[in-house]
């Protein structure tokens, strides 16, 4: 396929390589919106109530259509056969569909078919009732949180369940919500990403101290450049055992006290927190 052509990829087969189709037209129509509305007496305009229950917006079907003709060429008896059997393949039928000028991009949606036959050539109608968004597939984010960490997950137009997988015991936060996981992996009803950047916070070792170095801003600011030997000379720090490590505050300005006063060997992988969930967009 030249630079130039465009093509369309339906459960992955190109179907203008495939059934010798031209693109003619796609359209995209974004979904709308499912508002919820109450008039109440003596109030001026209605109630908006279309986030209370969920907490953001929902939407309708995302119709997609695509317009394909025959060659030419084909003639008209290759290009009826080639009609029916593209009806046979598609029609009434779930299908994921990719185009090559939107790359990584997937539609999901039930098609119906139709056609539509001229002196010359012959032109078929793909129409999808698609999910609200397009999907760009799947993200997976991994976290060493031995000693507790804050990390932003970037989310995108659509909430999105992660799926969490953990090797021991591990304490999660995202917003006011807490949760508490035994090792395995977790998908869990009340978990959400919302669109944007995410803060949460983590922590593979819970239990072995929850004082963070921040919280020491008063002596923070005299012991930034100093080495951890030294700085823990001085007030308050000396009242902690002394980090076993070479390094300067800001390397571990992120970890928590537990995990300096009390060493681990943390590189290996059962103190990591993998997140893995779809990347979706409108």
């Amino acid at each position: 396929m030249s630079e130039t052509e465009m093509e369309v990829w339906v459960d992955g087969t190109p179907l203008c390589e495939a059934y010798g189709l031209v693109l003619a037209e796609w359209s995209d129509e974004p979904p709308e919106v499912r508002e919820s509305r109450v008039e109440i007496m003596g109030r001026d305009g209605t109630l908006d109530l279309t986030e209370a229950v969920t907490g953001w917006p929902t939407y309708g079907d995302r119709k997609v259509t695509v317009t394909l003709f025959v060659d030419g060429q084909a003639g008209w008896e290759a290009s009826v056969r080639v009609l029916a059997r593209l009806r046979s393949l598609l029609h009434g039928r779930r299908h994921e569909v990719v185009t090559s000028w939107e790359p990584g991009a997937t539609y999901r949606g039930r098609a119906s078919v139709s056609q539509s036959v001229y002196d010359a050539t012959a032109s078929i109608e793909i129409t999808l009732a698609c999910e609200p968004f397009r999907s760009f597939g799947t993200r997976v984010f991994t976290a060493n949180a031995a000693g507790g960490i804050e990390v932003i997950l970037p989310c995108g137009d659509a909430h999105v369940q992660p799926v969490v997988e953990v090797s021991r015991r591990c304490v999660l936060d995202i917003g006011d919500r807490e949760w508490t996981l035994g090792p395995g992996s977790w998908t869990l009803d009340d978990m959400w990403l919302s669109p944007g950047d995410n803060r949460v916070a983590i922590d593979t070792t819970p239990g072995m101290g929850d004082d963070a170095w921040q919280g020491f801003a008063d002596s923070w600011d005299a012991h930034l450049g100093m080495w951890c030997a030294m700085a823990t000379a001085s007030s308050p720090l000396q009242e902690f055992p002394a980090w076993q490590g070479m390094g300067t505050w800001w390397d571990v300005e992120d970890r928590k006290w537990g995990s300096l006063a009390f060493p681990l060997d943390t590189s290996g992988g059962d103190y990591n927190v993998y997140f893995e969930y779809e990347w979706k967009e409108l």
